[in-house]
Formats: C-alpha cells, sequence, structure tokens
C-alpha cells in the first residue's frame, strides 16, 4: 500500500496558525547519503495538540517544507521512526509526491507509505505540510485507525 486517505479537514484557523508559525521557524535540513534533499523538517506549533486527538499517537509531528522550484531526489526514508506519516497538505498549488511512478492525488489529510521510492518536483510555490510520524508500517497504521478511529470529523 503507498497511501490511504483520511477524512479530515484542519480548521481555517489551524492551517493559518501553522503557515505563520513556519515564517520564523528555523528549520532542519536534511541530507540523506546523497547530499542535501531539498527537504526541510521544522518543530510543530503546539497548536498541533488539538489536531492530533484525532489519530493513533505520533512518534513525531514536524512541519516539512520544500523551497519552490527545488526537487527531493527519489529516494525511501532510513530506519528512523518515519515508515508512514499522515500529511496535511497546507499550502495552496502543492506539489504531489511522485511514488513509485505513481502521482499522489492531492487530498486534505493521508497517510503515507515512506518505504516505497518517492520524490517531489516542486513548483513555484514553497511546499508546507504538517506531518505526523510512525514507526509502523502502513498496513498496520491502517488497521489501527479502522479499528480505533470511529469517526474523524470534517
Amino acid at each position: 500500500m503507498i497511501y490511504f486517505p483520511i477524512n479530515h479537514i484542519l480548521t481555517p484557523r489551524q492551517r493559518e496558525t501553522l503557515l505563520a508559525h513556519d515564517k520564523g521557524l528555523e528549520y532542519y535540513k536534511h541530507h540523506g547519503k546523497s547530499g542535501y534533499h531539498n527537504l526541510d523538517f521544522g518543530k510543530a506549533h503546539p497548536i498541533t495538540k488539538e489536531i492530533i486527538k484525532f489519530f493513533p499517537n505520533p512518534d513525531k509531528i514536524t512541519l516539512v517544507a520544500i523551497d519552490k522550484n527545488k526537487t527531493v531526489p527519489i529516494h525511501t526514508d532510513g530506519n528512523y521512526g518515519r515508515k508512514t506519516v499522515i500529511i496535511f497538505p497546507l499550502t495552496d498549488n502543492y506539489a504531489p509526491c511522485i511514488a513509485d511512478n505513481t502521482e499522489i492525488p492531492y487530498m486534505n489529510c493521508y497517510a503515507f507509505n515512506t518505504q516505497v521510492p518517492h520524490t517531489v518536483i516542486n513548483n513555484n510555490t514553497r511546499r508546507i505540510s504538517l506531518q505526523l510520524w510512525y514507526d509502523k508500517d502502513i498496513e498496520d497504521l491502517y488497521k489501527e485507525m479502522n479499528s480505533t478511529v470511529l469517526s474523524i470529523p470534517q
């Protein structure tokens, strides 16, 4: 399984708060085996506490940014507690992830398998998302969410 959609939409206040938080945030520049991956990780805003209460407890929460017109090289995520992520796209004109030669369609919220080869070829908009990290296979997260999450509000 590459991804699965999740029926959840951030409120306008949550989205605006996270985007405002991005402007003053100091990001960690992620380097892979081939060097800088054009992928930046930053600490999430405390507002995420009201978002994550609807989801299984994540191992980590970050904002993730890719500067405009940059490409993240094809890769799989290493073994650092990020086998699956739940992604909330925050910016308009959000460039899709391409995983296993399949373009992931735009969704307000979805789970993504980081163990599948994937890339992002960003457009002329800075791409920002909120990501919940899970150190579990996507199939296990899917089963857990279907058995414990009865209703995720819109």
